[in-house]
């Protein structure tokens, strides 16, 4: 696959990771499309190509472009104490994760990957 010929949605862009893979796809030239819940504070690139929505509403995902080679899928929430303290956290973890699958198949998107 030719990254510069691709076009990506990159899920918690504005986390850690999901923003320097965006960085990175960016530099070779990839179309990427970022979504997360809170704003990008990290790269103003990646910020002006990010769609902020809660992916915990199937519905939102509508407001997104359908055109995706790939789905790179990093929203959740990470940190293990939170997840502990507050477990309706990981119920969300697997709701978006259930949204975003549902996004792919219904647009007949070819790969996702998640982490």
């Amino acid at each position: 696959m030719e990254l510069s010929d691709s076009r990506i949605l990159v899920t918690g862009s504005s986390g850690t990771i999901g923003n320097c893979l965006c960085e990175t796809l960016l530099e070779r030239g990839t179309d990427v499309v970022g979504v997360d819940i809170r704003q990008n504070r990290w790269n103003e690139e990646v910020h002006r190509r990010t769609v902020y929505i809660d992916l915990r509403n199937p519905e939102n995902l509508k407001k997104l472009p359908k055109d995706f080679d790939t789905v790179v899928h990093f929203a959740a929430n990470a940190r293990v104490y939170n997840l502990v303290k507050e477990p309706d956290l990981a119920r969300d973890n697997f709701l978006i994760l259930y949204n975003v699958a549902e996004f792919v198949r219904k647009n007949n998107i070819k790969r996702i990957l998640f982490g």
